[in-house]
């Protein structure tokens, strides 16, 4: 189950599914998989429309930066885990080592959204990317709101130098 506030992201998405055969079509690469359908469905994280204890996993990868209000965005997602069940969750950030971390806050405030506005010729987009991932709060103050959320067995991984992370959580 795919949940994006963005329809054009749904659609994406939607190709992407059809494609790898997992929409539940018959023929062609879908009789050579396990019945697996994913599907892809409007919502607001902050309003999933899923019963409680829904799902084993949830996941969000790039994006809960984007959430308007993270907090709740986080109890939905407890809301709907089952006991024992796991949120994983991906998200860009900031290298710490400080040579690292100069050379990449120059690349991508001064150098990427030239390039990514030259390539799409969308220049807000290219501002809003850099800053809403130095908006993004430290590990260890998000692992903390996750922690304030409800959620157990919080852990962070950092990952291409801390350009990425990986956050976990479990849901008691």
């Amino acid at each position: 189950m795919g949940v994006d506030i963005s329809e054009g992201m749904l659609e994406v998405m939607r190709r992407k599914v059809e494609a790898a055969g997992l929409n539940g079509s018959v023929g062609g690469a879908a009789e050579h998989r396990a019945a697996a359908t994913v599907r892809a469905e409007q919502g607001d994280c902050c309003a999933l429309q899923f019963p409680d204890a829904s799902f084993d996993t949830v996941t969000a990868a790039f994006g809960v930066r984007n959430f308007e209000n993270r907090e709740k965005a986080l109890q939905e997602v407890l809301r709907v885990l089952r006991p024992g069940g796991h949120f994983v969750m991906l998200e860009l950030g900031i290298p710490r080592n400080p040579i690292v971390r100069a050379a990449y806050k120059f690349y991508f405030t001064r150098i990427m959204p030239l390039i990514g506005a030259g390539i799409s010729k969308d220049k807000a987009a290219y501002r809003y990317l850099p800053a809403s991932v130095l908006d993004f709060p430290k590990p260890e103050d998000w692992m903390a709101t996750m922690q304030k959320a409800g959620f157990a067995e919080v852990r962070h991984r950092p990952l291409s130098l801390g350009i990425c992370n990986l956050f976990t959580g479990m849901r008691e």
